[in-house]
């Protein structure tokens, strides 16, 4: 018992029990439940591919997301689920800036004469060619699936990719990671084929979530548009929030997950969506009521 969960030794049955086990055997009349996001994330924040973690396939994910449900329901409960976020809008993805690599005109020139014969051949490929200028660049990464790979499988960080925020950015500024001398290593980076996979995975997740919340007539909160809605940016309470790392007020400084103030937020869309099916007048929280981030 001494490996085990502290907080989750206080309630379980036995050794052996499980966390949904104990829930279904507790026969509650009402649950919440918010469960994939992990499934997606995990893959991500490792780097895609290279991270030595996976995404859940979705026909694993069916069948553990219904066999909750379904424990959870047998007693006639209700309750409510919530679908899956958008992992690309948030800053542990968005913060550090692809184009980061600085070079004055000799140095621009200089790297553009490197790469002339690295960018003829990489033509024959459809790739995009290494173009450098001066001013602040596209900092260039490994790819070991790129399929002109002569100089050992690096190129340049194209929009729309991402640098994770593991990435140690003193070795951006001082040990010249980013350039071709040290091209940052791929477990670093989440690029587009990966992010295809991320965005299939949350779409068929949370297709299921919502034909599953239908189907037993349950509530669904939407955790995707809230979470998308912060890019453009909300007020409550008369505070401004958006997804900026740190200064945004809704992520904790890890970049992923919600501090108080946005786990309230979170907690009013899981209220707002209960009134709405069941007719319920449970009150918001107050948002200001609940710590921010705390600036280091």
């Amino acid at each position: 018992l001494g490996n085990l969960n502290p907080y989750y030794g206080r309630f379980m049955a036995s050794a052996s029990s499980s966390l949904i086990g104990e829930a279904v055997a507790a026969s509650p009349t009402f649950f919440t439940l918010w469960l994939g996001t992990d499934d997606v994330m995990q893959y991500a924040i490792k780097g895609g591919d290279t991270g030595g973690d996976s995404i859940t396939p979705i026909s694993i994910f069916r069948q553990a997301m219904s066999g909750v449900v379904s424990g959870l329901i047998s007693n006639g409960a209700k309750g409510v689920l919530a679908n899956i976020p958008d992992i690309s809008v948030m800053p542990y993805f968005t913060t550090i800036p692809i184009k980061g690599l600085p070079l004055d005109a000799a140095k621009a020139a200089q790297l553009n004469g490197m790469f002339a014969t690295y960018n003829a051949g990489a033509a024959a490929y459809g790739v995009p060619p290494m173009q450098f200028q001066e001013g602040a660049n596209y900092w260039i990464i490994e790819d070991n699936n790129f399929p002109y790979d002569s100089l050992g499988g690096l190129r340049q960080i194209r929009p729309g990719e991402f640098l994770t925020l593991k990435l140690p950015q003193d070795s951006l500024k001082c040990a010249l990671w980013g350039s071709p001398l040290k091209p940052i290593p791929a477990n670093f980076v989440v690029d587009a084929g990966e992010i295809l996979k991320i965005k299939a995975a949350t779409l068929q997740f949370n297709e299921f979530i919502s034909g599953l919340a239908s189907e037993q007539g349950l509530a669904l909160v939407d955790i995707y548009s809230l979470f998308n809605s912060l890019s453009a940016g909300l007020v409550y309470d008369g505070i401004k929030f958006n997804s900026v790392f740190v200064q945004g007020g809704f992520y904790s400084l890890d970049g992923l997950h919600p501090n108080p103030r946005g786990n309230a937020i979170i907690a009013n869309s899981f209220i707002d969506a209960i009134n709405g099916m069941y007719g319920c007048k449970i009150p918001s929280v107050k948002v200001s009521d609940f710590p921010g981030t705390t600036f280091p």
